[in-house]
């Protein structure tokens, strides 16, 4: 019986310890996302709004001008510091396209390199692994098989949810640069107000959130594994992996696939449930999804929009 939920321990394993989900989520739409920015058609309706934004400018541009003329502060150094940032502003509408894909790198290449410190591992990324788990779970008795289902259950249903919320923010994240992507001309072309607290540096902003993103999800996944290792034992990821290599085998008369055996099979279903801190990892893992729904606020307040 318990071969069926083989899928259900995996799950909850890497969606305890391992981080490599998230970030092979993540990456899945930040690929369609740069693949959209080369697109032709993405590109014409691109230009179009350049040239939209460069009028709207304009106005913004004379209307400061306008405002300050009969101000006693309206000088020639006012005027040319007006100048600059017309300037600025259509350099940003010209190259916001390069400066979101250079954001969207940045955010990516900094979610690598915490990927890089991923405290899981990838022992069921190979398909022999997990052929091996499958087969080696029909040696546990159903009494024992019904006591993990039971156990699996609830870590199971929340692992699963963390998973679907994942997915979600990284297709909502990716429409939403998008949009912005789209509108970037018009949305940077407001540059006259406050200097670098001005709505055209602010949109800039809220994109550099959401390509920082990326990298604040995975880091909260690294941070909930190391906080699983510490509380089930620093070494009990590698000891579940290694119990498991120690006790492979390739097959044999009565078993024709590879398996590992019962008592390895045993040794990690115990390891992963960490019966003495089962609440305590559930607890985690509701957090996880907590802090992953919060992502975009922090990355807000990371940026300072």
């Amino acid at each position: 019986m318990v071969k069926i939920f083989y899928d259900w321990y995996i799950t909850i394993f890497e969606g305890l310890y391992s981080s490599e989900g998230m970030y092979s989520t993540f990456s899945k739409y930040n690929d369609l996302f740069s693949t959209l920015l080369n697109n032709d058609i993405f590109k014409n309706i691109v230009a179009a709004i350049v040239s939209a934004g460069m009028g709207i400018c304009l106005i913004y541009f004379l209307l400061d001008m306008s405002d300050k003329a009969t101000a006693q502060n309206f000088t020639f150094e006012y005027i040319m510091r007006s100048f600059l940032k017309l300037c600025i502003a259509f350099f940003l509408m010209t190259h916001c396209m390069d400066l979101i894909k250079l954001m969207v790198e940045i955010g990516t290449g900094l979610a690598g390199n915490i990927q890089t410190e991923n405290v899981g591992s990838d022992f069921f990324q190979n398909p022999d692994n997990v052929e091996a788990f499958k087969n080696g779970l029909t040696f546990i008795s159903l009494k024992d098989g019904i006591g993990y289902a039971i156990k699996g259950l609830l870590p199971y249903v929340v692992i699963f949810l963390c998973n679907i919320i994942t997915i979600f923010i990284a297709i909502s994240r990716v429409v939403e640069l998008t949009i912005r992507a789209v509108f970037a001309p018009i949305g940077v072309s407001d540059c006259f107000v406050d200097g670098s607290r001005s709505n055209g540096i602010r949109y800039l902003k809220k994109i550099a959130a959401l390509a920082l993103q990326f990298a604040l999800m995975v880091m909260i996944t690294v941070c909930i594994g190391l906080l699983m290792s510490a509380v089930v034992g620093e070494d009990s990821i590698a000891a579940m992996t290694d119990a498991f290599e120690a006790g492979f085998s390739m097959g044999n008369a009565f078993h024709g696939g590879p398996y590992f055996k019962k008592d390895q099979c045993i040794a990690f279903l115990d390891a992963l449930f960490a019966s003495e801190h089962y609440w305590t990892c559930l607890a985690l893992a509701f957090t996880k999804i907590g802090l992953l729904i919060k992502s975009i606020s922090v990355s807000n307040d990371i940026i300072g929009v």
